[in-house]
């Protein structure tokens, strides 16, 4: 696929002949009509589907939020989930009985130069929910305690995500309520931090957490 700039016949939109043009975000683009390839897949080609169709699975429910979190990346020619979706790709897996997944102290869901949260950790309560803590400390003169607290819980049992944005930085904990069908699910949890003004910290992974449903907890 090739971009263009406007000729003396200005853009097309359609097909000519075996060229088909189109426009997206004020782009115009070019590209061939796609041959039917009736050659077998290599290893390393069917390796790379599995990897994206684990990945676009993966990330595709929580799409939304990288408008916010990878808000200072450059979306002129990718969105900000396209933006997120190929560094993970190309970062985020690991090989386990040759077969891919994800490593999740890889994952990053969130960008940005606002400092990460310090001395952060999430603990299993007595109560059978996760505890989120954080210092509330700031350091440098462009960080505001009223920070937004991102935390976001992945459940990769069920492949369900929690976003909280109910806390801010100087509260310097927060209360995750978990519901029962999610005890003894691995849950991955992730911080952190988003300014009024669009600034966000890089993501901090927190570990993998598992709520006993009986009587006690366990932090993995």
């Amino acid at each position: 696929m090739g971009v263009y700039k406007q000729g003396i016949a200005g853009p097309f939109s359609g097909k000519v002949g075996s060229i088909i043009g189109s426009r997206w975000r004020k782009i115009s683009y070019m590209r061939g009509i796609a041959r039917k390839n009736h050659k077998p897949a290599s290893p390393a080609q069917l390796l790379q589907r599995k990897k994206f169709q684990i990945m676009s699975d993966f990330l595709l429910g929580i799409s939304p939020l990288f408008n916010r979190s990878y808000s200072q990346e450059n979306t002129s020619r990718k969105s900000a989930y396209h933006i997120a979706l190929s560094y993970h790709l190309k970062y985020a897996f690991t090989m386990w009985d040759g077969l891919p997944e994800i490593d999740f102290t890889k994952v990053v869901l969130s960008r940005g130069n606002l400092p990460k949260p310090l001395d952060a950790r999430a603990e299993c309560t007595p109560d059978k929910n996760i505890m989120v803590i954080w210092s509330p400390l700031i350091r440098t003169s462009f960080v505001s305690p009223d920070d937004k607290a991102m935390i976001v819980i992945y459940n990769s049992q069920d492949k369900i995500f929690i976003v909280n944005s109910k806390h801010s930085r100087k509260e310097g904990q927060a209360l995750v309520k978990i519901i029962r069908h999610w005890h003894d699910h691995p849950l991955h949890i992730f911080i952190f931090f988003s300014s009024d003004e669009g600034n966000n910290s890089p993501s901090h992974y927190l570990g993998v957490r598992r709520i006993n449903p009986e009587t006690e907890t366990e932090n993995l």
